[in-house]
């Protein structure tokens, strides 16, 4: 936010500071007249996407997942370790990346984020698993035509894409995804039924609005930290998320705290660190 007051243009892949302050960020974008690009890979590729697109037309968006280091894998999830877990197939990430994509919390995330920068219902988002992670979104419209935008899974497109703009001589065509290669294999996946919890927090996110959003962020970050340092186990964070969202006292404050200014997120957080179970 202190940045937007010095700058004519932005770029944030934070996807944590958007869901818990858009509605600040926002307001200081508009202020200051500073142009937003949003760096996640999937609201990159969305942004793209959406360009000049009637929303009304479109039947759903849907964000993937690369299925983390345990897709397809028999494994017991009690006793996965940390380095199991951010043991990450494509994405080189750090450990609270990399364990949210690991019980795919990162595309509850991903969704939050999304419905706020595009001002877009959450029930039109969908999560499908593409292990290859070159599709980054896609969009199916009530024509029942698609589109969607895939790129190497690096994140130097995305910043060339940012600080290039259409300077097109500044890109390498070899590095191009299409070019040098022989054959591409892109392989699409339905979401497994243990990933049910999915659906709960989306539509607790849904009910509850930006409360419930800010909620889920911090209970996550809460419980994340709590597997890093061995408090908990992996399978934990997602069960103890639903848990504490459905508690009555957690889900009063969700329902009627004021979190319309940075001051008062700062004491929902303390709230909630003090009131975990």
């Amino acid at each position: 936010m202190d940045i937007i007051k010095n700058t004519k243009e932005i770029g944030i892949v934070n996807k944590e500071s958007i869901i818990c302050g858009w509605n600040l960020i926002n307001k200081e974008l508009k202020k200051y007249n500073c142009k937003f690009y949003p760096l996640d890979s999937e609201h990159f590729a969305l942004r793209k996407l959406l360009n000049n697109q009637n929303i009304e037309e479109i039947s759903r968006i849907y964000i993937p997942a690369s299925g983390g280091p345990f897709f397809k894998k028999k494994i017991n999830f009690n006793k996965v370790n940390v380095n199991q877990v951010i043991k990450h197939p494509v994405w080189r990430m750090g450990k609270k990346n990399s364990i949210d994509s690991a019980n795919l919390i990162n595309k509850v995330l991903e969704i939050i984020e999304a419905s706020l920068i595009f001002n877009i219902s959450i029930k039109k988002f969908f999560i499908f698993i593409h292990p290859e992670s070159f599709v980054h979104s896609a969009v199916t419209f009530k024509n029942e035509t698609s589109i969607m935008s895939y790129y190497k899974p690096d994140m130097n497109v995305v910043l060339k894409n940012l600080f290039f703009k259409n300077d097109f001589k500044l890109y390498d065509k070899k590095k191009h995804l299409l070019n040098n290669v022989k054959k591409i294999v892109l392989n699409f996946y339905k979401l497994e039924t243990k990933y049910n919890y999915l659906g709960k927090i989306l539509n607790f996110a849904y009910l509850y609005k930006q409360n419930a959003y800010i909620a889920i962020n911090l209970i996550n970050e809460i419980l994340v930290n709590k597997f890093i340092n061995k408090k908990i186990k992996f399978p934990d964070i997602v069960n103890k998320i639903i848990i504490n969202l459905n508690r009555k006292d957690i889900k009063k404050q969700i329902k009627y705290r004021k979190l319309n200014n940075l001051n008062n997120i700062l004491k929902f957080h303390s709230f909630i660190k003090s009131n975990l179970k």
